[in-house]
């Protein structure tokens, strides 16, 4: 299957979703520029701190990132010795990022192992050689914890999010494509478009929506908890009256549209799925085609499935998920609850008020936000980045507004 990776960069950071073959959106992730994010794989000085002896962790002072813990068992680092660490799963909930004392730094073209004489292993998009020197700075260890290493957010995005199924790269700029050029094997394609944005901003709007529409009727209805995922899956009236009818059209329409779901909002951990029980004939099957169907979403297990229609899946997890990433606890805009982030209405903002002037060269417009996000869009110096590029032509609304409002001014 060939899948296609648009990457966008603005003010606010770096952005990427993997495309299937049929321009469907299968993953999606952000890296916010501001906001002090620990990402798996990525690499840290870490200073030892205390060990609790009941869980079997060490916190470790990871500098202005806070705190991480890495799994120790029966043995302990000295109090205060600084040690490399990389990131195995980030900060989940109210749970500290979770570390590793064997790191390992993931690029687009290798996996390298600092401080190892073994050859570099393939990395998640094939093999190439990655830039001379690239790990020079790890033989000096600092006095204060933090990152280790300065590479490209674009680079490690795309490492994070593609596999050996990605043939093209698209940047929203030729910039950002030529910086991350050095990474890439010479397999892969790499462009520019300037429409990226609009692609990013759609994939983004469906990660988030609670319902998944199914295709002649039906529904996936997702509900997200700290401790689980649920989904209910509705075959309407397509499903048939007979089982063999529910049957069929439970493997050619809702699971290949869950998988794909899954993956898209990064869910994690434990799912159970509530299917309609005339749809299952025997569980063995139903396991076979779910694990076929899921594949997109990485690693999973699948301890129960019931002739009633409950199956329980269960996920590998390293990084938060679109909706705890990406959205708050307030009002409602998204699903009940939840509402955008600030951050994130700042990057749509400036994403759609590229779309619309780069569509056409001679539109002026008046972009309007709420007021955290407008205070972040200025901060951020997004007005002036938008106007030095296409030609001084957007203005901030001075109405007040609930949310993100474009409207022509000329």
């Amino acid at each position: 299957m060939s899948e296609t990776l648009l990457l966008e960069e603005t003010p606010f950071g770096v952005r990427a979703v993997v495309l299937d073959e049929d321009q469907r959106p299968l993953r999606l992730a952000h890296r916010f520029a501001h906001r002090g994010d620990v990402h798996a794989g990525d690499l840290y000085w870490a200073r030892a701190g205390r060990r609790d002896k009941r869980l079997g962790l060490q916190s470790f002072d990871l500098g202005e990132a806070g705190q991480g813990m890495l799994p120790v068992k029966d043995r302990q680092y000295p109090d205060g010795q600084m040690l490399l660490t990389s990131v195995r799963r980030e900060a989940i909930g109210d749970k500290r990022p979770v570390l590793s004392d064997r790191p390992a730094l993931t690029l687009p073209g290798a996996v390298l192992r600092p401080g190892s004489d073994a050859e570099a292993k393939p990395g998640t998009l094939g093999t190439s050689e990655p830039p001379a020197g690239l790990l020079d700075p790890l033989g000096d260890k600092p006095s204060k914890p933090g990152p280790a290493l300065d590479i490209e957010p674009a680079v490690l995005l795309i490492a994070s999010l593609a596999n050996r199924n990605v043939e093209r790269v698209v940047t929203n700029t030729g910039d950002l494509g030529a910086r991350v050029a050095p990474f890439l094997p010479e397999r892969v394609l790499l462009q520019s478009d300037d429409r990226v944005s609009a692609f990013l901003v759609d994939a983004i709007e469906e990660a988030l929506e609670r319902t998944v529409a199914l295709e002649g009727g039906g529904s996936l209805v997702f509900d997200e908890t700290e401790a689980l995922t649920t989904v209910d899956v509705d075959l309407g009236q397509g499903g048939g009256q007979s089982q063999k009818g529910a049957g069929e059209s439970l493997r050619r329409r809702a699971l290949d549209a869950l998988g794909r779901a899954i993956s898209l909002r990064a869910i994690g951990g434990q799912v159970v799925l509530d299917l309609p029980r005339s749809a299952v004939k025997a569980p063995k099957p139903l396991r076979d085609q779910i694990n076929a169907a899921c594949k997109p979403a990485g690693l999973m297990s699948i301890p129960a499935v019931t002739k009633e229609g409950l199956a329980v899946l269960v996920f590998g997890q390293n990084r938060r998920t679109l909706l705890e990433d990406l959205t708050e606890p307030a009002g409602g805009t998204v699903r009940e609850g939840r509402a955008m982030s600030p951050e994130l209405l700042a990057w749509n903002g400036y994403s759609a008020a590229w779309d619309a002037l780069t569509s056409d060269p001679q539109e002026k417009l008046a972009l309007g936000l709420p007021g955290e996000a407008l205070k972040l869009f200025e901060k951020a110096g997004a007005l002036k980045d938008l106007n030095t590029k296409l030609g001084g032509r957007l203005a901030l609304s001075t109405d007040d507004t609930e949310d993100l409002t474009i409207e022509r001014t000329s």
